[in-house]
């Protein structure tokens, strides 16, 4: 991939932060995060969204994606339940996520699943 320059870097990091307090934010998934059974997920701790990574040009979690994902499960792998902020460029004319951009998201969390059970 090629080199991103540090501005935009930093730019696109602090986008996924505001992305992420944003999905902290919710009240419905602090309710689940706090329910008994759903615990934070570690499926996720494995991938690295770093611009020097192995993902680095991954187009749904990699650094420049739209998407900031978070992710709770139980713990014997049977439910998970996923939080999606879709940035604007993945967005259509009204806003809403693109259709191609919720295939590629629903992709990649079946991937991740289904390597994991």
């Amino acid at each position: 991939m090629e080199e991103v320059p540090r501005g935009v870097r930093d730019w696109l990091r602090g986008r996924k932060a505001e992305a992420g307090t944003a999905i902290e934010a919710c009240g419905w998934w602090r309710e689940l995060r706090a329910s008994t059974g759903f615990e934070t997920d570690s499926l996720l701790s494995g991938f690295s969204s770093d611009f020097s990574g192995p993902l680095a040009s991954h187009y749904v979690f990699g650094p420049l994606s739209p998407f900031t994902m978070k992710c709770v499960g139980t713990s014997d792998g049977s439910h998970f339940v996923w939080a999606v902020h879709v940035d604007m460029w993945a967005n259509n004319a009204m806003g809403m996520a693109q259709g191609g951009a919720i295939a590629s998201l629903f992709d990649f969390m079946m991937a991740i699943h289904g390597t994991s059970i």
